[in-house]
């Protein structure tokens, strides 16, 4: 653990730095100081010493614990193992080529156990799309139909992997146990894996299934529907649980993940639950008053605008905005009051005999 420096000093980063920040910060020093890239001495305590601070940072639970309670808040509450999960590393550790349960197999102290269930190891691939909205499907909610190929279980070998005839054998390399225990002489304590020859699963296929060659799955053309709330927003994202791809060997499925874009309306902005309409208006509709026709999402309605109404004025429509809940937002219709950059002979004529009478008010 470490007991002096601070983690973000150690990042080189602001106390209000990005996760995307924290990120970056780390991917360079632990490049830097990875040891068996880098053998001066120090780097391999460098190493840690980075790898600590990005754990607790990158973690948003645990970086508002240290930065309220410092390093003794974490120190009471974590133990080694909850501070350094390998999935917070593996993403980064892979972009190198380097293998986050070996790295730390190696190199942290205190048997930390790397163990990946076999449902996680064969955990399914996660999909994700978009989807292209108008905005009054956006306020109203709406549904619909996708496509899209995914991999499901075999039919033929109701996704065994196993050509119907043949059985599995026990792993060889694990004895059926999915796991494999290292003794690290160094003094690093034991370290648990999951046996790479059966994925974790404790036994090996015979014989292959020939149509999906072994992992139990093929391509299946899927049809979901999708129901879109009202008021979701753009980038907003839908969870669909359990409907990307099976995972291989009887593992569990992943998810599908929905990203909204929606379409810019011809007319409306919205902002949050409201929506705004740029109205605009001559000098004689805002001095005399008028009636003038505005787009909502649910049509054409006509509204009264003031006489003397000003630039900038703002009229409100209760209820025309965007649905959330039991509630509509409102519709703000902002006015332009519009100054005219040509004027005929005789527009010029009327304004200039209005100014005449506006100069004599004035006297």
């Amino acid at each position: 653990m470490v007991t002096k420096s601070d983690f973000y000093d150690i990042l080189g980063v602001r106390r209000d730095a990005s996760q995307e920040e924290i990120k970056g910060a780390f991917r360079k020093l632990a490049f830097k100081f990875h040891p068996d890239r880098n053998k001066s001495p120090g780097a391999e305590q460098k190493f840690k010493e980075v790898s600590e601070a990005y754990a607790i940072l990158s973690d948003p639970d645990k970086r508002k614990q240290y930065d309220v309670q410092g390093f003794e808040g974490i120190k009471q509450q974590y133990k080694q193992e909850d501070i350094f999960n390998p999935g917070t590393f593996r993403d980064i550790f892979s972009e190198f080529g380097f293998d986050a349960d070996d790295l730390f197999s190696r190199i942290f102290r205190g048997g930390v156990n790397f163990e990946r269930s076999h449902q996680e190891l064969n955990q399914g691939r996660d999909l994700e799309a978009k989807a292209l909205l108008t905005l009054e499907q956006a306020a109203f909610g709406t549904e619909f139909e996708l496509t899209l190929p995914r991999l499901k279980r075999c039919n033929t070998c109701k996704g065994s992997g196993v050509e119907l005839g043949s059985k599995s054998m026990t792993c060889p390399e694990c004895k059926g146990k999915g796991r494999i225990e290292h003794k690290i002489v160094s003094g690093f304590g034991q370290v648990i894996v999951s046996c790479a020859r059966c994925n974790g699963k404790g036994d090996v296929v015979g014989k292959p299934c020939k149509i999906c060659g072994g992992n139990g799955l093929e391509e299946k053309i899927a049809r979901l529907t999708v129901k879109v709330p009202p008021g979701i927003g753009n980038g907003d994202h839908l969870v669909l649980r359990d409907q990307g791809e099976d995972g291989p060997y009887g593992g569990p499925a992943g998810d599908f993940y929905l990203t909204i874009e929606i379409k810019p309306h011809p007319y409306l902005t919205r902002r949050g639950f409201d929506l705004v309409y740029e109205a605009d208006i001559n000098f004689a509709q805002a001095a005399l008053g008028a009636r003038i026709k505005i787009p909502t999402l649910t049509g054409q309605r006509t509204i009264e605008v003031s006489a003397g109404t000003q630039n900038g004025a703002m009229l409100r429509l209760r209820g025309e905005g965007i649905k959330h809940g039991q509630s509509r937002g409102d519709e703000l219709v902002h006015i332009n009051v519009r100054v005219p950059e040509k004027l005929n002979s005789r527009e010029r004529e009327l304004i200039e005999a209005l100014s005449k009478e506006f100069a004599a008010q004035k006297r």
